[in-house]
């Protein structure tokens, strides 16, 4: 059964969204952020499964979702999905969650009808991610002529399970902060999109500057 982690600091929600999920995945509930960072702190570590779906509200007693995409962003781009459900409507904060990879951003009161089926579809979308995801993982074995910088960039592209990736997450990760000219990733992106090209891959310029690996 698949698992699913309700955050809400408010109790009656957690109730009713167990009413209306209980009977079709296996919960876990939340009060406040601290509990949802002690897991995962874990789930970074490997010592707990992650789970297919968080269902969140954005705001709690002890903090905001906000901070915490920001502070475990390895951790969601590489091993979670959230859903936001929330009470807010401002425009631009729906924009926010979207833009941090939200699969879904629900209004409360919470219909449960359109919760089914948005998890559903959620859950879905992202068992169809882990299917090209271990395609992707496949290609870069077989694309034999990668240098060792482009073989890391690919594999940090094919981690981030279809999330964007900034110039900044590039230069931390594959040059470790090592001052770099700004041409040197560019030259080393320019390279892999015409290798990786006849394996129908391309990768993608957001609106934002960042990139997105893309199987055409």
């Amino acid at each position: 059964m698949e698992v699913l982690w309700l955050a809400d600091p408010r109790s009656n929600c957690i109730k009713a969204y167990e009413s209306i999920l209980s009977d079709r995945f296996a919960l876990r509930h939340f009060s406040s952020l601290g509990e949802v960072e002690s897991q995962l702190i874990l789930v970074r570590a490997e010592n707990v499964q992650a789970p297919e779906l968080i269902i969140s509200e954005i705001e709690f007693n002890d903090g905001g979702l906000a901070e915490l995409l920001q502070n475990y962003a390895d951790v969601f781009a590489q091993k979670l999905r959230f859903m936001v459900v929330s009470d807010i409507y401002d425009l631009q904060t729906m924009r926010f969650y979207f833009d941090q990879g939200a699969q879904d951003y629900i209004l409360k009161p919470v219909n449960e009808n359109e919760l089914i089926v948005k998890v559903e579809q959620a859950l879905a979308a992202t068992a169809n991610l882990n299917a090209k995801t271990r395609e992707l993982n496949k290609l870069k074995d077989e694309i034999k002529n990668l240098t060792l910088k482009e073989f890391q960039i690919f594999s940090l592209f094919i981690d981030a399970c279809g999330q964007k990736i900034s110039r900044e997450e590039i230069h931390s990760k594959i040059w470790s902060g090592v001052h770099v000219q700004q041409k040197t990733v560019d030259v080393h992106l320019f390279n892999l999109r015409r290798k990786i090209e006849p394996f129908n891959l391309e990768i993608i310029t957001t609106k934002t500057g960042e990139w997105i690996l893309n199987k055409v």
